[in-house]
């Protein structure tokens, strides 16, 4: 998928598989989202050139592509937001200069790629059982926000039983 000159983009929920050269590729592109994508098997995942501003793309498969799974050209002003990905490997992205250990797809300078989700489907690319990197996506704090809820509901219930139960003319003592 190929766009220029465009504002306002949001790509979610494809697949960019197998493409001779990038699977998505912006140039001088403002305001664009991209969520939910795969982007793998490509010359690169995702591309963009010549002034784009505000791209963020989150919660995407960026994996097996032959240069680079995010590149970006002639960009010095701009980062990409390209947190919360999966990269091919729980250990990230490989960067120069900031994660020289990422076993991962190619990403560019000028591109944030911090915290990364370290496994997609349930499956772990690396056989390592998990990585516990600086990127590590974990659905901890999700269940106990849930619980917590839940919680709350039970006490709210508990209270109105409570007051429903309770009777001011025996002195405090309930119902006889």
């Amino acid at each position: 998928m190929e766009f220029s000159g465009c504002d306002n983009i949001s790509i979610r929920h494809n697949s960019f598989v197998g493409n001779g050269e990038s699977g998505i590729k912006g140039n001088s592109n403002d305001d664009a989202i991209i969520l939910n994508n795969t982007a793998a098997g490509n010359r690169n995942g995702i591309f963009f050139q010549s002034k784009c501003r505000n791209i963020m793309a989150y919660n995407n498969s960026i994996y097996n592509n032959s240069e680079y799974g995010f590149k970006v050209t002639y960009n010095d002003d701009f980062p990409m937001d390209a947190r919360n990905n999966y990269w091919g490997s729980n250990s990230g992205p490989f960067q120069s200069e900031t994660n020289k250990k990422g076993k991962g797809d190619n990403v560019t300078d000028m591109v944030e790629f911090s915290p990364w989700i370290t496994q997609i489907d349930g499956s772990d690319s690396d056989g390592d059982n998990g990585g516990g990197g600086e990127g590590e996506w974990e659905e901890g704090p999700l269940v106990f926000g849930v619980l917590m809820v839940i919680l709350g509901i039970l006490v709210f219930m508990l209270l109105l039983l409570v007051l429903f139960l309770y009777d001011p003319s025996s002195g405090g003592k309930g119902p006889s």
